[in-house]
């Protein structure tokens, strides 16, 4: 399978989306977007809001990479959420 890139406006990017994407095209294809903050799980907040205070005072235009971060498989069961 060809490597595909799918670009994304923010309604529609989640990292959940590209983990799944991920999965069932075996690593083959990668989605490009701007993410709105508010769709942003707890496990990725941290780091994009980091990101977001280094910017603050960078000039209109600049923008950074955020790496996403997948939970650990066992999460859920090690702290108790159902």
């Amino acid at each position: 399978m060809e490597a595909n890139t799918i670009f994304c406006e923010n309604f529609y990017t989640r990292h959940t989306i590209a983990d799944a994407l991920n999965g069932f095209t075996d690593g083959e294809s990668y989605i490009i977007g701007t993410v709105k903050f508010t769709n942003v799980d707890g496990t990725n907040r941290h780091h994009l809001s980091k990101a977001i205070e280094m910017m603050k005072d960078t000039a209109r235009g600049t923008w950074m990479l955020v790496q996403a971060f997948n939970k650990h498989p066992e999460y859920a069961s090690e702290k108790g959420v159902v």
